[in-house]
């Protein structure tokens, strides 16, 4: 009931697949982050990128590449997995995603993105 003066607000909650998509990008790139610390990179440290992921999350991971590789400071990246000098598996949206990253120089002396 309202009351004089006060108005009602209605919120739209749903997630859209545009939303939906760019959450699971951003889920990414905090996996990969937690992957950097795990190996003890600094921040400045750009990496050669390597993930094995399912078909599932593997058409928003294209999509949102750009993005991932400027977030991570990846100057390679790979989408067909391999061995890099630090390996972890993560689980984004319900799926197994294997990371894989070595250091390539740093922001000082490479480009990347």
């Amino acid at each position: 009931m309202e009351r004089q003066g006060e108005r009602a607000v209605a919120l739209a909650t749903a997630i859209d697949d545009g939303l939906r998509d760019e959450g699971l990008a951003r889920e990414i790139v905090h996996a990969v982050q937690l992957s950097r610390k795990n190996a003890d990179l600094r921040i400045e440290d750009t990496i050669s990128l390597a993930l094995s992921l399912p078909r599932e999350l593997r058409e928003v991971v294209e999509r949102f590449a750009s993005y991932i590789k400027g977030e991570t400071l990846a100057s390679e990246f790979s989408l067909d997995g391999g061995r890099r000098d630090h390996n972890e598996t993560a689980r984004v949206d319900g799926h197994e995603v294997v990371i894989g990253l070595s250091a390539t120089g740093t922001i000082f002396t490479e480009t990347y993105g």
